[in-house]
């Protein structure tokens, strides 16, 4: 009884080792694809406050064209 315990505890290693080496690519793809997603979103959020911003600066010379054209009239009426 004493001699079938190694055999048990070196067959049971075994299975969870032969376990993680079937699993193990599978787990990696998972991080590897998960941090893949964020790197994508992270890409879009630029892309998204960089089309925000373009907005933001047609808009903003328009503005200043809008205020330089009053400032030429003011200065016509004067």
């Amino acid at each position: 009884m004493d001699h079938i315990w190694i055999p048990l505890i070196i067959l049971g290693s075994l299975a969870i080792y032969g376990y993680l080496y079937f699993l193990a690519p599978h787990v990696y793809s998972f991080f590897l694809e998960k941090s893949q997603n964020q790197e994508k979103e992270a890409k879009r959020n630029v892309i998204k406050e960089l089309i925000l911003m373009k907005e933001i600066q047609g808009e903003l010379e328009k503005e200043i064209e809008q205020s330089l054209l009053n400032i030429t009239l003011q200065g016509k009426g004067v």
